[in-house]
């Protein structure tokens, strides 16, 4: 048997067990994954094979599981967690099984059964961008991280900005068109942008075989580290759950702001980790870091200060978000 099949047995409830092998429970997931009732029709089960874990409810869609060789998957840790299993036998757990991950060279990119339509850009563009705008992003530490774009059109509020592709897959399904030079007056805004409900920017750089996705606000700064945007200061539901789909561990980088503080409270309470780098006081999001300090700096500073109790995310909060 094997050490997670262990812990699990432990600390499971009493179980049902149907002809197709599975052993049922009330889902403790249901109420945490958007439904509006706990779950008490048994519609949670396990099963067990030789040594691979599965988990799915057949009334909130909760998938997770577990086979040798392979790490402990985010969702795996948030069932536990939510199944009353003690923090440090998860994570004594979590640590054995890390000699044991097999290694693969070429991870596969993470799938998603989300569907985002696709668009058509409302103006003319070309991947010839203008030298002003090639060195904005050079400036910003993101060119050549993305196909960025211009527009070709003449329209009034068009002439400055550099257009970045909201994708999923080959699909385009949204776009940012940011303003790089003098405003020409106070009407013109800052930003003019497109997505679908429940987007994240850069998932396509992304995989499962990750132990950690870095959860940013904007998309320069996911750019910068390669994590993934959710270009708000808020994650709503149908975020959460793509996110959490990676099965990696979310650690969030709020912007040092008031605004900051809410999407890292918000972190807390879906039981994700946040980190706290020690950054000089006029850095105020990883881009800024990028840009002072480099990637690679940047990224060792965010993984060395993660923080994955609730509590001391939200009291450490106060004083990162000023």
């Amino acid at each position: 048997m094997s050490l997670v099949e262990n812990l699990l047995k432990a600390h499971l409830p009493p179980m049902r067990s149907n002809p197709q092998g599975w052993l049922t429970m009330n889902c403790p997931m249901c109420v945490h994954n958007g439904q509006s009732r706990p779950d008490t029709r048994h519609r949670g089960g396990f099963k067990f094979e030789g040594d691979r874990v599965g988990y799915h409810c057949f009334n909130c869609n909760y998938t997770t599981g577990w086979r040798p060789g392979s790490r402990l998957g985010f969702k795996l840790i948030k069932l536990m967690r939510t199944l009353g299993i003690d923090e440090g036998e998860i994570q004594r757990v979590k640590i054995q099984l890390w000699d044991q991950v097999e290694e693969d060279i070429n991870p596969e990119p993470a799938v998603f059964q989300v569907t985002w339509p696709s668009i058509e850009f409302p103006w003319p563009v070309t991947d010839d961008i203008s030298d002003s705008a090639q060195a904005y992003l050079a400036q910003r530490h993101v060119l050549g991280l993305a196909t960025f774009l211009q527009t070709t059109t003449k329209v009034l509020g068009m002439e400055n900005r550099v257009i970045l592709p909201y994708t999923y897959g080959d699909t385009v399904v949204g776009y940012q068109a940011r303003w790089i030079g003098t405003p020409p007056d106070r009407k013109t805004p800052k930003m003019i942008s497109h997505r679908p409900a429940g987007y994240v920017f850069n998932l396509d750089s992304q995989n499962r075989k990750r132990k950690y996705t870095v959860v940013v606000e904007g998309e320069y700064d996911a750019l910068s580290i390669g994590g993934v945007a959710v270009m708000t200061n808020s994650i709503n539901p149908e975020q959460a759950k793509v996110i959490e789909d990676l099965d990696t561990e979310p650690v969030v980088v709020a912007d040092r702001d008031s605004a900051g503080r809410g999407l890292l409270e918000q972190a807390a309470a879906l039981g994700w980790s946040a980190s706290f780098p020690d950054w000089p006081e006029d850095i105020k999001d990883a881009n800024d870091a990028v840009q002072q300090f480099g990637r690679i700096a940047t990224l060792q500073s965010i993984l060395s200060a993660i923080e994955s109790n609730p509590l001391k995310i939200k009291l450490l909060a106060r004083r990162w978000c000023v």
